[in-house]
């Protein structure tokens, strides 16, 4: 709770900026229609040069705005990590004096994870995501059918990524925490390095090692099989998407239920 009190009002600017992003978002697509249904008919140079002056100015101020929000969302990441930081490393030295402490020697690389994903692409991300109804609700707007292709494709891929999340996740997890273990038994056994060569027990412990190492690997290789064929699938599927969009699109030109401003801006949207 005091978390969210604190940083209410970044996410509440970082959301108002998202809301002004994805609209010049649609800059390209306007810019698209109105050369093709407009332009290219009138052969008007000044609507051109009109067109082309607005539409660049709006990517500039996209530009502008996209750079503020990163920057705000970095120094929120910076702001946690001086929130958090102290505080996570002062219960993990009472921890580590109550008892061997070892399982929690990764509780600050847990609150860097934390840093990075406030200050980096993810949030962004998270931040665009909501307005992908939005978009498809234009393309409608444009054409039915073409609003049924993008459903679909958008569907397909949403699809493709709750599955790539549910068959790797157990993987992914078991990767990490054999890390940590093997990670923890390193870290242990170079502090007691003179110890273990005195009694000549560097062949058992480089054994050990092997054997934990062993595990991150096959955990590793567990999960880049399972995304392996799923990350394959997904780039079939965007581009297969943008195919059917234009195909659609050029259907409906020639049956002139559309234009070919329409066509190409609805495909530039999905995508």
């Amino acid at each position: 709770i005091k978390f969210l009190s604190q940083f209410r009002p970044v996410f509440i600017y970082a959301g108002v900026f998202s809301f002004a992003i994805n609209l010049a978002l649609l800059v390209p697509s306007l810019y698209m229609l109105q050369v093709f249904d407009r332009v290219l008919t009138s052969r008007s140079n000044e609507t051109l040069v009109l067109l082309s002056l607005a539409a660049a100015g709006a990517l500039f101020i996209m530009f502008l705005l996209d750079t503020t929000r990163s920057r705000l969302l970095r120094g929120a990441g910076m702001l946690l990590d001086k929130l958090f930081g102290t505080k996570v490393l002062s219960v993990l030295l009472d921890l580590t004096a109550q008892s061997s402490g070892s399982a929690n020697a990764h509780g600050l690389k847990d609150a860097a994870t934390l840093r990075n994903f406030m200050s980096g692409n993810s949030i962004i991300s998270l931040l665009d995501a909501p307005w992908l109804p939005f978009y498809i609700l234009l393309i409608f707007v444009f054409h039915p059918l073409l609003g049924i292709v993008a459903t679909c494709g958008a569907g397909a891929l949403l699809l493709l990524t709750w599955l790539n999340e549910k068959l790797t996740r157990k993987s992914i997890e078991s990767m990490q925490e054999s890390s940590r273990v093997a990670s923890r038994y390193i870290d242990i056994s170079m502090r007691n390095a003179e110890v273990v060569r005195a009694m000549g027990m560097r062949p058992a412990i480089v054994a050990q090692w092997k054997k934990l190492n062993d595990k991150v690997v096959q955990s590793q290789l567990d999960s880049n099989e399972a995304a392996g064929w799923l990350v394959g699938l997904g780039k079939f599927f965007r581009q297969f998407i943008q195919i059917a969009m234009l195909g659609t699109g050029a259907y409906l030109v020639i049956d002139q239920n559309a234009t070919p401003g329409v066509m190409m801006a609805s495909t530039i949207i999905l995508g």
